[in-house]
């Protein structure tokens, strides 16, 4: 889940909206205080994302900015530490980098972004959609964000892209 779509953290301290829907429009943001004394943006969490839905069509897009992921995204649950741990390892010892091969080593990175963006049209029964995402974990090294055991630098991308076809059986059965 690299690009979050399960929607699988906790943010602390946050202040969010959701619009109501204007001519199938919705829209809604959040911000998260970063929480760190004399650091106006150190910590700070923000997203927004747009919907647009019309009969059998919906079309919706969103963005996201932690900073310190390692600390205001990954590191709000009940067992995280602090800088010095890494908070994006899941299986395994959440302190160790390889603990989770896919992006446990990014826990130095100062800034992480997702942007998305997807579509879905319902035919009679079926539902065909189709999701791209972009994930970056930007300037690998902060020390201050995490630890940096694999001497991690620059930007690590990642591109996620998804299409699926679901199927309602009977109105009782999804499939």
């Amino acid at each position: 889940d690299i690009d979050d779509l399960g929607h699988s953290q906790r943010i602390n301290n946050t202040i969010k909206f959701k619009s109501a829907t204007f001519d199938g429009f919705t829209f809604g943001g959040m911000y998260g205080l970063g929480g760190v004394a004399g650091d106006f943006t150190g910590r700070q969490f923000w997203s927004g994302a747009l919907s647009f839905v019309a009969g059998p069509l919906t079309v919706a897009a969103g963005y996201t900015n932690a900073r310190s992921p390692n600390l205001s995204y990954f590191g709000t649950g009940g067992t995280s530490g602090p800088a010095s741990s890494n908070n994006l390892g899941s299986a395994g010892s959440a302190t160790t980098a390889q603990s989770n091969p896919v992006y446990a080593g990014f826990a130095s990175a100062h800034s992480l972004t997702i942007a998305e963006g997807g579509v879905k049209y319902q035919i009679g029964a079926a539902t065909l959609g189709a999701l791209f995402s972009h994930i970056s974990f930007d300037n690998l090294g902060d020390l201050a964000s995490g630890p940096n055991p694999l001497r991690y630098a620059g930007t690590a991308s990642f591109n996620d892209a998804e299409v699926s076809v679901q199927y309602q059986v009977t109105p009782l059965v999804r499939a």
